[in-house]
């Protein structure tokens, strides 16, 4: 089964991609390894009424979960390179940019 989970901080603005009902959202996400040395950067990509959901509640900045399944591809061009993208089932916002800063 393939399945993952994601806490990370969104590194760009969600773009709302398509036409109404075939809606897609792609963003990347940051996820740091363990004690921070390591950075991810996720291509996350979801369809439909979560593609709206996510383009209309997420901003850059915002932290959030995201649970969905992991698809790899290789890069372009690339024998050894992969482009890592969770295709999103679920999110939850952990918290937004503007309420970490003024914490």
């Amino acid at each position: 089964m393939n399945n993952v989970s994601l806490y990370g901080r969104l590194d760009s603005e969600p773009q709302l991609l398509g036409i109404p009902g075939r809606d897609v959202c792609e963003f990347w996400l940051e996820v740091h390894g363990r004690l921070d040395k390591q950075t991810l950067y996720v291509k996350v990509i979801a369809f439909r009424v979560l593609a709206e959901r996510l383009a209309e509640q997420l901003s850059e900045g915002d932290r959030v979960a995201i649970s969905g399944h992991l698809r790899s591809q290789r890069w372009p061009g690339s024998r050894r390179l992969y482009v890592h993208t969770v295709l999103a089932r679920d999110f939850q916002l952990a918290g937004s940019r503007d309420s970490q800063e003024s914490a």
